[in-house]
């Protein structure tokens, strides 16, 4: 773990050809040895250059969760999601600044059989003890930074769908939060239905 981690600040390194991919690696050893391991991975998030963890820590598309002849499914891993709750929020809890920087790494949801998002435990648990007011910003980027294929209205669906999740939260903010994100997802469905419209129609 050590090893991957200090890779990650050496440029050569980390914008190389990478295989396996350092972030499935550090998955499976955090999944097994968060204890051991997290303290690793947290002393370089306090690095002033902690962004250069970004590529290494944020959430991956899984390829191998698509199925031939399915319709696209978003299936994410994460290294941040496989540190079990009670070494992570503890470290948090010393850490409170860096919060903001996790969220903005990492998978916010899993995906379900059906395709529909949940929120993923740890995350909603930063989100709800940790809150504060630039959450908003950093969340909405995280879940607005997305690829797709044909329209992108069911994609933008789906993240409403999980923000509706935080409205019967028991903090305040976060349902406030919530609110305001999913105003700002209908306008951008909006905008994208107008755009499949006018494609169809051969204006675009």
């Amino acid at each position: 773990m050590g090893q991957i981690v200090e890779a990650q600040f050496v440029p050569e390194i980390r914008y190389g050809p990478n295989n396996p991919e350092p972030h499935r690696v550090a998955g499976m050893i955090l999944s097994q040895y968060s204890a051991a391991c997290w303290p690793i991975v947290g002393d370089a998030l306090l690095k002033e250059n902690a962004f250069m963890l970004s590529d290494l820590l944020r959430a991956h598309q899984s390829y191998e969760a698509m199925a031939s002849g399915e319709p696209e499914k978003e299936v994410l891993t994460c290294v941040l999601g496989k540190v079990a709750q009670p070494i992570l929020i503890p470290w948090c809890r010393k850490h409170p600044l860096v919060v903001a920087r996790l969220l903005e790494f990492m998978g916010l949801f899993t995906t379900q059989q059906d395709g529909s998002f949940k929120w993923h435990p740890s995350a909603v648990a930063l989100i709800e003890e940790f809150y504060q007011q630039d959450f908003k910003g950093t969340i909405f980027s995280n879940l607005a930074s997305f690829s797709s294929t044909g329209s992108r209205v069911p994609y933008v669906e789906r993240r409403i769908n999980l923000l509706k999740q935080l409205e019967t939260s028991a903090n305040v903010h976060v349902r406030d939060m919530a609110g305001e994100l999913i105003g700002f997802f209908e306008q951008d469905k909006e905008a994208q239905r107008k755009h499949d419209e006018e494609f169809k129609l051969g204006i675009i």
